[in-house]
């Protein structure tokens, strides 16, 4: 799975498009660890992502009247189709089967040739990594190579935009996760090394960690007036220890002798 994936090359890492249960759509889940300072996974993110963005992208392009668009698993089952626009069923439909699909995985960059309905249809797959394979079919009345050379271009933006929301998704969980929960690790290493004047007050990241954050300070202030008060009490007794005229001593529980003030010494 992309999560184990994830725990093994400490990268990110996206799993196959497949259906929702529940929702009956498609969906795919990305899996990135968060690291400690000593390069320990801390905690996985994951998140899930439905075909809202390939709805939208479908509505905003110019397809032809009759065109199809397919979502497909790597092995060629349909996940959600639609055509001229309007959402079909898939009733368990593959493309394993058929000859375009074939073809093109082979390597040929289009097809011409009868699509799940039966209309001919020119066919072309853009595969998106390894989650799922957009299968696109045109009607071969209307279409021109303009077009298809038109439809090329909207393709590489469509991955550029599905690389930018990749690259947006890892930006916001660094800013406001990985860093502020790096820098809050720092702080705790500080403070285990002796130096009770670390604070976070500063950090800024989701409210979860603002709070954790918050809660560390106050635990770093009840801790530093704490030893304040243990250095003033050891400074106090410490003064009426060697200043005392009656002879004082410290010892241990085995009966040892640790210390002796300077009235022990002139009994001596």
């Amino acid at each position: 799975s992309d999560f184990q994936y994830a725990l093994q090359t400490l990268d990110l890492s996206a799993g196959i498009y497949r259906l929702n249960p529940s929702t009956g759509l498609p969906f795919v889940s990305v899996s990135y660890p968060a690291l400690s300072l000593d390069g320990k996974v801390q905690t996985v993110i994951v998140a899930t992502f439905e075909t809202h963005w390939l709805e939208i992208w479908q509505n905003e392009i110019s397809l032809p009247e009759g065109a199809s668009v397919t979502l497909l698993a790597p092995d060629g089952s349909a996940l959600w189709r639609t055509v001229s626009g309007e959402k079909v069923p898939i009733n368990g439909l593959t493309a394993s089967g058929s000859d375009w699909f074939q073809s093109l995985q082979a390597g040929e960059d289009v097809f011409e040739g009868p699509d799940f309905d039966g209309v001919s249809r020119l066919h072309t797959i853009i595969p998106l990594g390894n989650s799922a394979i957009l299968h696109l079919g045109y009607p071969v009345s209307g279409l021109y190579a303009q077009a298809y050379a038109n439809l090329r271009w909207k393709l590489a933006l469509l991955g550029l935009v599905v690389l930018f929301a990749f690259a947006i998704a890892w930006w916001v969980s660094e800013t406001m996760f990985l860093r502020p929960l790096n820098n809050l690790l720092g702080m705790v290493k500080r403070v285990q090394d002796g130096d009770l004047s670390a604070r976070v007050s500063g950090l800024r990241g989701l409210g979860e960690l603002t709070m954790l954050a918050h809660s560390f300070d106050q635990m770093t202030d009840a801790l530093q007036q704490r030893e304040a008060e243990r250095q003033q009490m050891e400074q106090r007794f410490r003064a009426a220890f060697e200043s005392s005229a009656i002879g004082m001593a410290v010892m241990s529980l085995e009966g040892k002798i640790l210390a002796v003030n300077a009235a022990v010494c002139a009994m001596s």
